[in-house]
């Protein structure tokens, strides 16, 4: 970062994580900063690529998680490779890679993915031979990529009751000594060892849409898909590719989604088993894997000092966030006075350096930030009212029938950006599939934890939406799939 030091630097493209990128490289690095270059976007200190061919610069800077390769590729049409620089964010630090470790990285990049496709041309080749010698296939497999999500958590969970040979193989290293540490069967996702174990496999789960691992296994192997959510955010198409069932949670949500993006032999509505846990009689220990339980303890301990639990949980945001929707001097107390305890869940997608723009909360006695990862499905049946946006865990909260608010304080932006970028808004009318208050300022969402409180109008329009949504309210989504696939 050093080379930076005292230069004439462009960054690109704009966004909020930008912004925050160029305060950090003038304070730290003292940089002449020349302003934002962005195809797109307009406004103060915001230019178009052709700058570059006006203005002495001495460096332009990538930050840009997912895109890179198209913008680097563009500033190489109006500058040289010694003045572009990308940069990186990594356990809450900046790294500025040059050209020569762009080179290297891209290098490593190729070696691995060499690597990993032996591997996968082994486990095809392996799977194969299985399939020739006629070896019996027991073992039900389950695969959770960067973090293990809850529908494949909670299947996983119940296919062991039940006595059957699972694994579960994911690269999330938290996740794996967790599991380890409770004897439970699971192996690394992309290792050899896991290679080998998805040869053998009878039956594979996934809930995202990893395919790539799945097109190297047998045909006579069955593949299923339990996808992660419903919601009123459009999917984009996933048709090619075939899968043995796709689990959803109700013939409605098919019809007017999944059929139209996905591929399925056939489609079964039978409920997610991450709901299981909201209407479950009495939780046991391994329901609580991958919780935080200093958090579901602290909300008891709320709960029986007479204390009402809010908690926050807003969606991804393609754009980011420039700064915390909420003045917490002002709202925390307000909280008190109202004796609110209110939690926020980020989505595990928001980048660590988003909390930068976030005070430190030590000092507020009625706000708390809970991890970003990890099952919050145990806590979430303690909530008594959820706050949230676009987010799809408004409709699984429907469950539990507690009021739910919608702090939409960006709406016009979140649906431009999705405009924009996705080219779509929602399958269904927000405001008529979103039974609870609609708030965009502060006061708004203040007056409305009060409200609801003791008043709940919207108890009977949210049955309406939550039986659309699901053909099932119940706790036997898991057993309904153990019994379909068996």
């Amino acid at each position: 970062m050093d080379k930076l030091r005292g230069k004439k630097v462009f960054i690109t493209p704009y966004s909020p994580i930008s912004k925050k990128l160029e305060k950090f490289l003038i304070k730290n690095y003292g940089i002449n900063f020349l302003g934002f270059i962005d195809k797109s976007k307009s406004g103060e200190n915001i230019s178009r690529i052709e700058i570059l061919e006006m203005t002495y610069f001495d460096y332009i800077v990538i930050f840009s998680p997912n895109h890179f390769k198209e913008i680097y590729k563009t500033c190489l049409t109006k500058t040289s490779k010694n003045k572009i620089f990308k940069i990186d964010f990594l356990n809450n630090s900046y790294f500025l890679l040059d050209k020569r470790e762009i080179f290297l990285k891209k290098i490593h990049k190729e070696l691995f993915n060499k690597t990993l496709n032996l591997k996968k041309v082994f486990l095809k080749v392996f799977s194969k031979l299985i399939d020739f010698f006629n070896i019996k296939r027991d073992l039900y497999l389950f695969i959770g990529e960067d973090y293990v999500d809850v529908n494949i958590k909670h299947l996983y969970l119940y296919y062991l009751k039940k006595g059957q040979e699972v694994l579960l193989l994911t690269n999330n290293r938290t996740q794996i000594e967790e599991l380890k540490q409770n004897n439970l069967p699971v192996e690394e996702l992309f290792s050899l060892k896991g290679y080998i174990k998805s040869a053998f496999a009878k039956v594979i789960f996934i809930d995202h849409f990893i395919i790539d691992y799945l097109e190297y296994t047998s045909k006579k192997q069955l593949k299923i898909q339990l996808w992660h959510g419903v919601g009123l955010k459009p999917i984009r198409d996933r048709s090619h590719f075939e899968y043995n069932y796709f689990v959803s949670p109700s013939k409605w949500t098919n019809e007017t989604n999944f059929e139209r993006v996905f591929k399925a032999k056939e489609f079964v509505n039978l409920g997610y088993p991450r709901n299981d846990v909201l209407l479950k009689k009495e939780l046991d220990k391994n329901d609580f894997m991958f919780c935080d339980r200093e958090i579901y303890n602290q909300i008891l301990e709320d709960k029986r000092n007479n204390l009402k639990v809010v908690l926050y949980m807003p969606t991804f945001r393609e754009n980011g966030f420039d700064s915390f929707p909420l003045n917490f001097n002002v709202f925390n107390e307000a909280l008190k006075k109202l004796n609110v305890k209110f939690y926020i869940k980020l989505h595990p997608y928001v980048l660590n350096q988003y909390l930068d723009s976030i005070e430190n909360t030590k000092d507020y006695s009625n706000i708390v930030f809970c991890n970003t990862q990890g099952d919050f499905y145990p806590i979430l049946r303690e909530i008594d009212i959820l706050v949230t946006d676009y987010s799809s865990i408004a409709y699984d909260f429907m469950f539990l029938n507690k009021p739910i608010i919608f702090f939409i304080y960006d709406y016009d932006e979140y649906v431009k950006v999705r405009e924009e970028g996705i080219g779509s808004r929602f399958l269904f009318d927000f405001y008529k599939f979103s039974p609870g208050d609609k708030v965009k300022t502060e006061i708004e969402l203040i007056d409305s934890i009060s409200k609801n409180m003791g008043l709940d109008e919207y108890k009977y329009e949210r049955i309406v939406i939550r039986d659309k949504f699901f053909d099932y309210v119940d706790s036997s989504s898991s057993k309904r799939i153990f019994d379909v696939v068996l």
